[in-house]
């Protein structure tokens, strides 16, 4: 078998941007914990290398995060963090032509 290369910190970084989108379009909310991002994007979500993504980007202002109290008394005492995105992401609108019989007929709009 091949060896399968790693993902860099910035791909990583697209793919949690990426969950988000995701996630809105599907069940239309846009907060996530780390939890439930790490299992979208295929980490561990008690990584330390998952854990430093999240809080870079938090400190960078592409993500942002509260604090919720539970109910769990558990080993955080019943403290969770929800993250989501700072601006939503816009898709990027480009036109496509159209051919037919290998000429072009049109263009189409894509959002």
């Amino acid at each position: 078998m091949g060896q399968i290369k790693a993902a860099s910190r910035g791909a990583r970084e697209n793919m949690i941007v990426m969950a988000f989108t995701l996630s809105e379009q599907r069940t239309g909310s846009n907060e996530l914990t780390a939890y439930d991002i790490a299992f979208k994007i295929g980490m561990r979500a008690e990584g330390p290398r998952f854990r430093d993504i999240l809080s870079t980007m938090v400190m960078s202002g592409k993500l942002l995060c509260r604090e919720v109290q539970t109910k769990s008394t558990g080993v955080n005492g019943g403290v969770r963090f929800v993250y989501r995105l700072a601006e939503k992401v816009a898709p990027k609108k480009r036109e496509v032509a159209i051919k037919a019989n290998g000429k072009q007929i049109g263009q189409l709009r894509l959002i």
